[in-house]
């Protein structure tokens, strides 16, 4: 049968009824110079000539594991240990379903309950939930959270905060009544110092991303500190990879921490699937969204696992509902558990260290070519900032005709680059070479 059992009079009448002319005013979002043209797949191939044929398609994919990826901003290149792959294509792990049933689903609660372990461990904050879609929701949620908690309207916003991060919030708060506040960075980051002005009585919370988008390390404890001074809660959004050298947010007294955890065992694919995570204190604990796996006895005295919390609306009564989140991503948070229960705090921990050690070692390279500067002189983790005398966007043009994720351009003379242990030292330096003649 042909690929859609509409015929063209049905897809004529479609058309009609929402006002369209063709097909591919369908696809008017998406810009025409990045559409996939039709490849011509003939009437009829066997089995072997169309996987040729796919598989020579999809070579024109840009493959992050296999280039030279100095790209961050939000989703990073790691190491991803082959075992991790191994345990979790075992058939038992591939649905996310909700697990109802206790006494028939003590594996996925098992392993969701050692993942919200280690989040614990990891954040310094006791509380944690089955996990969420990405770091951006579980902001937007963390958002909502602190607004229902304290029945303020007003969110400071730092100027530092991931852009798509900041999209997402903006998105899934459209509806309400609330104002955003943005705040101005000061050498790259958050001047605690400045926060005086800014901390009203009707704040209900400041977002703090670190390090932030442009890779810096915010003063934490500082900022936490001004907040509950004045009853403002503190929400820190982090990259994972990083608490393992950095204080964590539950140790500097911040009451929310949320994140992406795609650095964790994820491979980039298009950019995720990933997942998010969110932790909190025992004080917040029924205002967490989605589920909670908690740990019990059963009437013969063994350990098991159950759904604690649920705070979707389909299980508790509506008006009570703080989320309809209720799926999470259990295949995800499972890859995470098994990544880092491998790793084990001295191994994160080494890996965090050579992430930083590699990317100081590119930002005094780069720092040598002749107009190259770093506009930020406070202290970063494995991503920095650079500026250039030409076009930023020509230069990762350039660099990405030959084989280079260069980095995530800014703006027309900065660019954000990012390293990690998959960067070796050789890498830097070729890529530190290659960089040098594209400013020609």
């Amino acid at each position: 049968m042909d690929f859609t059992p509409h015929t063209e009079e049905d897809i004529q009448r479609i058309l009609k009824d929402i006002n369209l002319k063709s097909l591919d005013d369908l696809f008017d979002v998406i810009p025409k110079d990045i559409r996939y043209k039709d490849p011509g797949v003939p009437a009829a191939l066997t089995e072997q000539e169309i996987i040729e044929l796919l598989s020579e398609i999809s070579s024109k994919n840009k493959i992050a594991r296999t280039g030279c990826c100095f790209l961050g901003a939000g989703k990073y290149k790691h190491y991803v240990p082959a075992v991790i792959d191994a345990l979790v294509s075992r058939g038992e792990f591939l649905t996310s379903y909700t697990p109802y049933q206790p006494e028939v689903s003590q594996g996925t609660l098992q392993l969701i309950f050692e993942y919200q372990t280690i989040v614990s461990e990891l954040t310094g904050l006791p509380v944690t939930n089955a996990s969420h879609y990405d770091g951006a929701t579980a902001l937007a949620e963390a958002i909502g959270m602190c607004l229902e908690i304290t029945g303020k309207r007003k969110i400071i916003i730092p100027e530092a905060l991931n852009p798509n991060f900041l999209h997402t919030v903006r998105t899934y708060h459209s509806t309400k009544e609330i104002e955003f506040i943005t705040l101005k960075h000061d050498n790259g980051a958050i001047n605690p110092a400045k926060l005086v002005s800014v901390f009203t009585d009707d704040v209900a919370a400041i977002v703090v991303q670190n390090p932030n988008f442009y890779g810096v390390i915010e003063d934490i404890a500082a900022i936490v500190a001004a907040a509950n001074r004045k009853s403002i809660m503190t929400i820190v959004s982090t990259y994972p990879v990083s608490l393992a050298l950095l204080q964590s947010p539950g140790d500097a007294g911040a009451q929310i921490c949320v994140g992406d955890g795609q650095s964790l065992g994820c491979y980039l694919e298009y950019g995720g699937p990933s997942f998010g995570f969110i932790a909190t204190t025992t004080d917040f604990l029924r205002f967490l969204p989605g589920r909670i796996v908690g740990q019990t006895v059963d009437r013969n005295d063994k350990r098991v696992f159950v759904l604690t919390l649920q705070t979707r609306e389909q299980h508790i009564r509506r008006e009570r509902a703080t989320s309809n989140i209720c799926t999470n991503q259990s295949l995800y948070a499972l890859r995470s558990a098994c990544y880092m229960s491998l790793l084990g705090a001295d191994g994160l921990r080494d890996i965090a260290l050579q992430c930083v050690e590699r990317s100081h070692v590119l930002a005094d390279k780069l720092s040598r070519i002749s107009g190259v500067k770093l506009p930020f002189s406070s202290p970063f983790f494995n991503e920095f900032v650079v500026e250039v005398p030409t076009s930023a966007h020509l230069i990762c043009e350039r660099m990405y005709n030959s084989g280079y994720l260069a980095g995530h351009c800014l703006d027309e003379k900065r660019i954000l680059v990012c390293a990690t242990e998959e960067n070796s030292y050789q890498e830097i330096d070729t890529y530190v070479e290659f960089f040098g003649k594209c400013l020609k």
